[in-house]
């Protein structure tokens, strides 16, 4: 935690001079372990805190001053490693510029709304930048397993856990649109470490690109023993075989050839692949530092009253450039979630401790946003194509290029959704939070 925090509060400006010193002290409180950005959050809560300050002071729009400081596809990361190159940070800070609340500043913050004299509207906005995977220096292996079983089932076997993240309902989708399979032709298997390879941790989104990695190294081998299993079957040229719904498809014919059941029944022994592949770190001899990194944008409308001090949430607004997503349902609930645990740690929670205990034991007096706190309009937007920049030193491992997502928003009230996807050409990563940025190749056996 005290690495990223280090990292982070350094992360999205150039400074011409910076020191950063980092303090861990151990006291009879309870323990600081990391929960969802580990540290960073608190960080760039500070740091985009001074951000506005310093902008008053020179009489500058934050968000232009932002801009004016902010760093560029072309600059290294927080402690001067190569990284991927983006230019999230720039596509997150224009589509906040662009959002209809940001615009709202221009007019009377009192146009159109119907308040008391003591109420006040204010709007802000905030940069956020995340570092993936675990970091140099910290072992960070993944991998994975597909099957046909004897059954006929399709087994994809991970050693992540679901957590609430929409893990197993992504994979599911990734298997269906990558090679073509029924949902009803899979078995899932996580979390067992006896019938599961090695994953590596189910931190944060990581699962999702890790998963999608290894599917993307498995894909050619594992469909190539299937199909020259069912040609050797069914008597036809493998040219002529693709994987589908049931079964192995007849490209000519457009008929299933030999359903998946039939063909596991004639085999002496189950189809199996297995791969191995690793988050890519830089090269770099710090612990910790990263090689990926994800960026957003957060623009919120708020309400103050003067007399009893309550601050109520109208609007957000939220530019997400973290490569492409497999689960856009899972995706949106990520950052509306994530949304709704910040307005909480800002307004409501209140950790207080006397003696080494918790004063607060039960969710009476530990307030926590409710669905009323969260009623307001929410609109998300999902940068999925995010441009390769110029080359880094990092880029003689062979990195795939970036991809980029489209757009979605939830429109309060009884929860309106639509989806807007624009199209992501050469689509090479996929995951809910991180970014796209992969060496090609990987061991598949």
């Amino acid at each position: 935690m005290l690495n990223f925090a280090t990292e982070h509060v350094v992360s999205l400006y150039r400074f011409g001079c910076v020191d950063v010193e980092s303090v861990s002290v151990f006291t009879n409180n309870g323990m600081s372990g990391e929960f969802r950005g580990f540290g960073g959050n608190q960080a760039i809560f500070a740091l985009e805190g001074q951000m506005d300050r310093l902008a008053d002071a020179v009489g500058m729009d934050p968000w232009e001053f932002r801009r004016l400081n902010m760093k560029t596809a072309e600059d290294p990361g927080p402690f001067g490693q190569a990284i991927a190159k983006t230019e999230g940070l720039a596509k997150v800070w224009a589509a906040a510029a662009e959002s209809a609340i940001w615009k709202e500043r221009t007019a009377s913050m009192r146009d159109g709304e119907d308040l008391l004299p003591w109420k006040r509207i204010g709007i802000g906005a905030a940069l956020v930048m995340h570092g993936a995977g675990l970091g140099y220096g910290i072992p960070d292996p993944s991998g994975g397993r597909l099957a046909l079983q004897k059954d006929g089932k399709i087994e994809a076997s991970f050693g992540f856990e679901e957590c609430g993240q929409g893990l197993i309902a992504t994979l599911e989708q990734m298997l269906v649109e990558r090679f073509g399979f029924a949902a009803d032709d899979l078995r899932i298997v996580i979390g067992d470490s006896d019938a599961v390879p090695d994953s590596g941790s189910s931190t944060a989104s990581r699962a999702t690109s890790m998963m999608w990695k290894s599917l993307n190294q498995l894909q050619k081998p594992f469909t190539a023993q299937l199909l020259a299993e069912a040609a050797n079957v069914c008597g036809l040229p493998v040219q002529r075989l693709r994987p589908g719904p049931g079964g192995v498809w007849d490209r000519e014919s457009g008929d299933r050839a030999i359903g998946y059941t039939e063909l596991a029944v004639r085999l002496t022994e189950p189809i199996v692949c297995e791969t191995r592949t690793s988050y890519p770190v830089p090269d770099t001899d710090i612990v910790g530092a990263h090689y990926l990194y994800s960026y957003a944008a957060a623009v919120v409308k708020i309400e103050i009253d003067g007399l009893t001090g309550r601050l109520r949430v109208l609007s957000q607004y939220h530019a997400v450039a973290a490569g492409p997503v497999m689960n856009p349902q899972g995706f949106l609930g990520q950052i509306e979630g994530g949304s709704a645990m910040a307005l909480g740690y800002a307004l409501l929670e209140e950790a207080v401790m006397n003696q080494g205990q918790y004063l607060a034991n039960n969710f009476d007096t530990y307030l926590i946003p409710a669905i009323a706190d969260l009623n307001g309009p929410v609109e998300v937007q999902a940068i999925e194509h995010l441009p390769e920049g110029g080359r880094a030193r990092a880029e003689r491992r062979r990195r795939d290029r970036l991809g980029r997502l489209g757009r979605r928003d939830r429109v309060g009230g009884p929860a309106r959704r639509r989806l807007l996807r624009q199209p992501a050409s050469n689509r090479t990563f996929a995951a809910a939070g991180s970014m796209a940025y992969w060496r090609k190749g990987g061991e598949a056996r």
